[in-house]
């Protein structure tokens, strides 16, 4: 979660450290607004690090059952 120079809080993914601060991207980059508009986010405007997701809940993938062929 951080704060944008305009004001703005939002939690976006850290990609990664750069001498300017953190560069920051959306999960959805035609629709989000991110460092790439906004710039590199100081470390002092980073307010809480996201550790886990409790809801909505993360997808399980379950993979199909394979069953054998009896010849």
């Amino acid at each position: 979660m951080a704060r944008f120079a305009d004001g703005t809080v939002a939690v976006k993914r850290a990609h990664e450290r750069r001498p300017e601060g953190w560069w920051l991207l959306g999960d959805r980059p035609a629709a989000s607004t991110d460092s790439r508009h906004r710039g590199a986010v100081p470390e002092s405007d980073v307010l809480a690090v996201v550790v886990a997701r409790l809801w909505p809940r993360p997808r399980r993938r379950i993979r199909p059952v394979r069953r054998r062929r009896t010849v």
